[in-house]
């Protein structure tokens, strides 16, 4: 009869890194996140804004994945920047 013995396991799960606001944002998805976290959203909850699923908004926020023209003007009313321009002119 064998003997079963078990070795010692024990998972490390590492936090990722800090996902802060972005103090001078560069890239769209970064002022997607600047807007998302002021006001205190979740990222499910601005993907339900714009009629998308949560994991376009994490694409759109990492630079992996851009939005369609069609969120053009929803994206622009949601970062304020359309407000800006229109009083600009």
């Amino acid at each position: 009869m064998l003997a079963s013995t078990f070795l010692p396991y024990r998972k490390v799960v590492k936090k990722p890194p800090s996902k802060d606001i972005p103090v001078n944002p560069q890239t769209l998805g970064e002022h997607i996140r600047k807007a998302r976290i002021e006001r205190g959203l979740l990222q499910r909850e601005v993907a339900e804004v714009f009629g998308v699923c949560e994991d376009t908004i994490v694409g759109w926020e990492n630079g992996r994945s851009f939005p369609q023209r069609k969120y053009q003007n929803k994206i622009l009313h949601f970062i304020n920047i359309l407000k800006e321009v229109n009083l600009e002119k």
